[in-house]
């Protein structure tokens, strides 16, 4: 996995499957989970957008 960053400012993991398919994740100390937008500024997330 990598860390990027949203154009807001938050850190988002990356979890590259095959092919260009990317997984989103958020994740904290107890668990993680996948999202399709951010949780701060509810931006689509694109990984071509990402930092």
């Amino acid at each position: 996995m990598q860390r990027r960053t949203c154009q807001c400012g938050r850190d988002i993991w990356v979890q590259y499957k095959k092919g260009r398919f990317a997984v989103f994740w958020l994740m904290s100390i107890e668990f993680g989970k996948t999202v399709h937008r951010c949780p701060d500024c509810g931006r689509r997330l694109d990984i071509d957008e990402l930092d």
